[in-house]
């Protein structure tokens, strides 16, 4: 009888304990996209990716909300009518958040032009609070003379559970 409550006692213990499980996001790849028609009828593409490497996440215990982690990248990409990319800026933003706030922790940025009459003038990024933003001027030139410059902000925010917009 007295083994019988040792193991009953024992078996209390280890079912009523914390448990934690160590979590990785696998290489998936998800995608939010949204387009934006210009009048000549170019077009802005928007779209929202998670990072390709794995990313380890905080520590997740079956018991208690914890903090957790994720990275994702926003890109938007001017094309022409004919669907040809120009430029493109993107901002990449990592962030943790726990059902009650989001915080940005940090951000980088990235430029690329396609073409040769488009440059990237000036870009620079900052985070604040939950977001991260990415800030460019791009010129268009042709003919050897500047026809265009257009300002360009990026926003990547996260919500206290985590969405990314």
């Amino acid at each position: 009888m007295k083994n019988i409550i040792t193991i009953i006692t024992t078996l209390a213990i280890i079912l009523t304990a914390p448990v934690n499980v160590s979590a990785q996001m696998t290489n998936s790849t998800d995608f939010n996209s949204q387009i934006i028609y210009l009048e000549n009828g170019d077009y802005l593409e928007t779209k929202i990716q998670s990072e390709q490497t794995k990313l380890p996440l905080s520590e997740i215990s079956l018991f208690t909300r914890s903090t957790k982690q994720i990275t994702k990248t926003k890109t938007s990409t001017y094309k022409s009518a004919s669907g040809k990319s120009m430029w493109s800026v993107s901002i990449t933003g990592t962030f943790t958040y726990n059902g009650s706030s989001a915080k940005c922790v940090s951000c980088s940025h990235s430029s690329k032009t396609y073409t040769t009459n488009w440059t990237i003038k000036s870009i620079s990024s900052s985070k604040k609070d939950n977001s991260a933003t990415v800030n460019a001027v791009v010129v268009h030139t042709y003919n050897n003379t500047c026809k265009t410059n257009i300002n360009k902000n990026v926003t990547i925010t996260c919500s206290k559970n985590g969405t990314i917009s």
